[in-house]
């Protein structure tokens, strides 16, 4: 499986790399930091420190401080922030190395010194290499040998401070055995995925390339790098690996894993008889060599590419550094590299060349320039070529044609010397802005830098829209904006304050040009002229002959257009629909109710705004024509007899304000009102109604209702009673009806409708004053009433009042109920007692009492009411006072009466629960005994009230109860 995804990764790498567009990365112009004055306490007594200049001047944007003395010898903590802020202060970023040396340095010691130099010092150095050269000073062959290193330095390193970049393996050559090894996506010795704690083990995967050892023929050096196995295939191999590694370990964006080549020249040794002439690291085509190896690194997408070195060797065989090791002279190589740094920008733009010994690189900067560096390798042949700034044929019979991947169509034609390097750079019109030549005859061998020629700049100004403008428009001025030039805009022939940028926007009118300078040659431009207009807004507005028409009518909308130019155009639409066009009136008779009209008006005149403009909305009320009509309710009419009755007029159309006129009999009668009310309608008057309507588009104004004629219905009630009224009590009454056609009846008594009682006749049994309503037609008339009296048979109930024991009495009080229109007769043992014909009986012997109470009705006997004799021990004392009274409860009237008592004052008293007196008597008591009767006033409301009786040191208390029962 693993093999399987290599392979389609692969195959997709291929295939897309053609068509990727190469950033050139900002770290790429690098060089390495030797020769130092010492490192650790080893004295190496070199002039690095006194050369700084020169590197700064080179345009390096990185410096390694690495190498195999640095790896052998860890410098001290001093020396890494000496180097450090050395590079700095030059506008340039570090690349440092800690050292391995095939053990001799720990891990935690490599992490110590980031510790120093990133966290103690805040030297916040990003970019970290571990060891030096595992395949040249270690002996290392294969990558199990450099993985575990790499792994553990890293976790050291990335635990002190997780945000730092780890490079390696720093081989001194592309080693397969060991690069392959490490970049096999999930193979044993893969340091491209992460650590235990999620983080990435490295982040770049570095090697040297040292071509050659100084026996090299000039054809060496001109073929090297593009033979197979060589350093271009190399790149291209490495990149597609570290393409795979990315995929299978899912980086991408900061955390994708990029090539670099930290240490590079043509050789690691000259030739000893080496020169400027010759063919290794101080040679003319030394420098070009260099160009090469960028060109390539740029190519393929090598994120930084650092030269060994500044200053090397104490002999001509070591002397490979871009500046003379004894003079501090700029070799051929520091010159290739400044032009290169200094002009190569933005984008990589691949050239090709049609000859053999001319090469050509170029890069295109997103809105400056596009540079080209042709170089010839020739030893004796100037060479004429024509130069295209994009992939298409070159045209012409030059001897070499050159393209460059700039996508700009224009061609360039000049001659280059042999054994030179000519610098062009363009605007990205294709015009040519510079020009540096550098060359080995004349230059080089003379110790002089390339000679550079500026061009005059071309001033073409275009603006971005038409330059007749309005007074609320602007249009810009523009040229192509190109490095180095510097411009100033003129209005009228005067210079514009301020106006010192490739575009300006205008506003105001004037004759413009544009004066552009580089390097102290300047042109003017050519004139463009801008007119300015006022602006004004178009505005419409629309009016109707009438807001409100009946159906059918016609009405007219008419137009009003301000700013409409000469020959405005009108759009008239109804309910957003286009009804009619290119007038400014509209006429119509197919309005609907509600429609809504609208113009739009569009303007020809020149700078206006609101165009098209629309106007005010109009909807016009459409009634429709409609028929005046009324009506009267109730239509069919029946009235009681002796009852009002309201007509209400139903019209239709109306309008807000009809006028009506009530007619009775054709005579009119009531006012001008929706209603008429006739108090005493008579038989067969006939009501009828006139109604003016004034509603809009109302055919006919005047309506007249139908006729209505009013029956006037008579209804008698009359009761009867078929028997007596008065009755007793269990008997009863019918009571009777006048019947007719259509009677329906329902009866009352009291007032209250009897429920069921609804015939002619009804029977009475309980007393009341009855009635009956009788109902013809809906007509109903009430009946003289009928008083029905029943009288109860009396029910009389012996009680006693006071003592009912004759050992404790003489007598005992016995009495009923007094009633109205009852009589009396008290029996004992069934034979009546003379003169005892009152309600109640004082009886002094034992035997059953009853009353024979009577009425209309009939006699009634009560039930016997036994006293029983008194047995004498001779202890009773029968002439003690004692009380008695009756009846209790008592509905209003009380007997008391006082026996055995002193011929003395007796004080009758009645208390109310408050205990206060209600009523009071007095008697004088006589023969030993006083009477005394109560009637309770009717404002004493029923409830317990006290008696209480007092003669001389004898009193009594008891309890009455009021029931006023009717």
């Amino acid at each position: 499986m693993l093999r399987i995804r290599l392979i389609a990764l692969s195959l997709v790498f291929a295939g897309s790399f053609q068509a990727i567009s190469q950033s050139i990365s900002p770290l790429f112009f690098g060089q390495n930091a030797w020769m130092p004055d010492s490192i650790g306490n080893k004295r190496l007594n070199g002039q690095l420190h006194n050369n700084w200049h020169h590197i700064q001047a080179s345009g390096a944007q990185t410096v390694r401080f690495g190498g195999i003395a640095p790896d052998d010898e860890r410098p001290t903590n001093h020396q890494y922030i000496k180097m450090i802020d050395a590079i700095r202060s030059r506008g340039m970023e570090p690349i440092m190395q800690v050292p391995y040396f095939n053990g001799k340095w720990s891990a935690s010691q490599a992490a110590a010194i980031v510790h120093h130099v990133n966290i103690t010092m805040n030297r916040n150095i990003k970019y970290w290499i571990i060891g030096n050269e595992p395949d040249h000073k270690y002996g290392h062959t294969t990558s199990s040998q450099v993985a575990p290193y790499l792994r553990s330095f890293s976790y050291a390193m990335k635990n002190t401070d997780p945000s730092i970049k780890i490079i390696g393996p720093e081989t001194a050559w592309y080693n397969h055995s060991i690069l392959r090894g490490l970049t096999t996506p999930g193979g044993s010795d893969d340091v491209t995925g992460k650590d235990n704690k999620g983080r990435f083990i490295i982040d770049y995967i570095s090697f040297h390339c040292y071509p050659f050892s100084g026996g090299q023929t000039r054809q060496n050096v001109i073929d090297n790098l593009m033979q197979s196995g060589k350093f271009n295939d190399n790149l291209i191999e490495l990149k597609g690996r570290l393409a795979n590694c990315n995929a299978y370990h899912n980086r991408t964006g900061s955390n994708a894993l990029k090539m670099g080549v930290t240490e590079a020249n043509v050789n690691y040794m000259n030739n000893s008889n080496d020169n400027l002439q010759g063919h290794g690291a101080t040679s003319f085509i030394g420098g070009q060599f260099w160009v090469e190896m960028m060109d390539l690194s740029l190519r393929h997408g090598v994120e930084f590419f650092n030269f060994w070195s500044v200053i090397e060797g104490n002999n001509q065989q070591l002397n490979i550094g871009y500046l003379d090791r004894l003079t501090a002279q700029r070799q051929p190589t520091w010159h290739h590299f400044k032009m290169m740094a200094d002009n190569f920008r933005g984008t990589y733009s691949r050239g090709t060349s049609s000859h053999n010994r001319i090469k050509v690189v170029g890069s295109k900067s997103t809105a400056t320039q596009i540079a080209v560096m042709v170089m010839n390798q020739s030893s004796s042949a100037n060479i004429d070529y024509r130069l295209r700034l994009n992939t298409g044929t070159v045209s012409g019979s030059n001897t070499a044609k050159l393209n460059i991947d700039a996508g700009v169509g224009v061609e360039y034609n000049d001659v280059i010397q042999n054994q030179s390097t000519m610098l062009l750079i363009f605007d990205h019109a294709g015009n040519l802005m510079k020009k540096c030549e550098y060359r080995m005859n004349g230059h080089a061998n003379n110790n002089l830098p390339p000679a550079c020629t500026n061009f005059a700049p071309t001033a073409n100004i275009s603006a971005s829209g038409p330059t007749d403008i309005c007074d609320n428009q602007s249009v810009t001025l523009s040229t192509q904006n190109n490095s180095g030039y510097t411009y100033q805009w003129r209005s009228n022939g005067t210079n514009i304050s301020g106006a010192t940028s490739h575009s300006i926007n205008v506003n105001t009118a004037g004759s413009y040009t544009l004066v552009v300078t580089q390097s102290g040659s300047s042109s003017t431009s050519n004139t463009i002229n801008v007119t300015v207009a006022t602006t004004a807004a178009a505005t419409a507005s629309i009016t109707s002959t009438n807001p409100q028409i009946c159906s059918g009518n016609s009405v007219t909308f008419t137009a009003t257009v301000n700013n409409g130019g000469p020959n405005p155009t009108y759009q008239w639409r109804r309910n957003g629909n286009i009804v009619s066009t290119n007038s400014p009136t509209y006429t119509t008779s197919s309005l609907q109710n509600n429609d809504n009209t609208v113009c739009i008006i569009t303007s020809n005149r020149a700078c206006v705004t609101g165009s098209p403009a629309t106007s005010n909305s109009i909807i016009v009320k459409v009634t429709p024509a409609t028929n005046a009509a009324v009506e009267i309710s109730p239509s069919d009419t029946l009235v009681c007899d002796g009852m009002p009755i309201t007509f209400i007029a139903k019209p239709l159309n109306e309008g807000s304000s009809p006028v009506y006129q009530w007619k009775r009999n054709g005579v009119n009668v009531g006012s001008n009102t929706a209603s008429y009310s006739l108090q005493n309608p008579s038989d067969n008057d006939v009501i009828e109604v006139e109604m003016a309507s004034n509603k809009a588009c109302v055919q006919n104004a005047m309506a007249t209702s139908a006729s209505n004629p009013i029956k006037v219905q008579s209804t008698i009630a009359i009761a009867n009673a078929l028997g007596h009224l008065n009755f007793c009590d269990g008997d009863s009454v019918m009571l009777s009806a006048n019947s007719g056609s259509g009677f329906s009846y329902q009866w009352y008594r009291n007032n209250k409708q009897i429920n069921w009682a609804n015939s002619s006749t009804f029977k009475a049994v309980a007393d009341g004053n009855y009635k009956v309503a009788v109902t013809q037609h809906g007509c109903t008339e009430t009946s003289n009433e009928l008083i029905v009296v029943v009288t109860p048979w009396p029910a009389p109930e012996v009680k006693v009042s006071g003592l009912d024991d004759l050992c404790q009495t003489q007598s005992i009080y016995l009495h009923v109920d007094d009633e109205p229109g009852h009589t009396y007769q008290w029996k004992i043992d069934s034979v009546s007692i003379p003169s005892a014909q009152d309600y109640f009986y004082e009886a002094s012997a034992p035997g059953i009492y009853s009353v024979e109470v009577s009425n209309q009705c009939g006699i009634v006997t009560s039930d016997g009411y036994t006293i029983n004799p008194c047995l004498h021990t001779g202890m009773e004392n029968l002439d003690s006072p004692h009380v008695r009274f009756f009846p209790n409860p008592t509905n209003g009237r009380l007997t008391v009466e006082l026996i055995n008592i002193n011929n003395e004052n007796v004080k009758f008293e009645i208390l109310n629960s408050l205990g206060q007196v209600v009523m009071l008597k007095e008697k004088q008591a006589m023969d030993g005994k006083v009477t005394s009767r109560f009637t309770f006033k009717p404002d004493l409301a029923a409830g317990i009230y006290f008696l209480k009786v007092s003669a001389g040191d004898y009193n009594f208390n008891t309890r009455i109860i009021l029931t006023r029962e009717n």
